[in-house]
């Protein structure tokens, strides 16, 4: 890399898809169903992440089916393993 460059190291992520997420985050922690399975993931001492809220709510907006989800968990776990 040459003293005028400059590496590009993050993910640049917008605004509006900052929005999105919080938008999906605040669904999901906000409904009932979710709070129990998380609840119920706590007691059996594992951890939902921010990306499985977003993911829920996606699905309680509508904007993904329970399929399309669950697609991309399996993606996700794909890709980390």
């Amino acid at each position: 890399m040459k003293n005028n460059e400059i590496a590009h190291t993050a993910n640049i992520i917008t605004l509006k898809t900052l929005r999105e997420r919080r938008f999906y985050l605040a669904l999901a922690h906000a409904d009932e169903h979710w709070q129990q399975t998380t609840a119920s993931f706590r007691l059996e001492e594992l951890h939902a992440t921010e990306n499985d809220a977003e993911r829920a709510g996606c699905v309680i907006a509508g904007v993904w089916t329970l399929e399309q989800a669950i697609e991309d968990v399996r993606r996700a776990y794909l890709a980390s393993h």
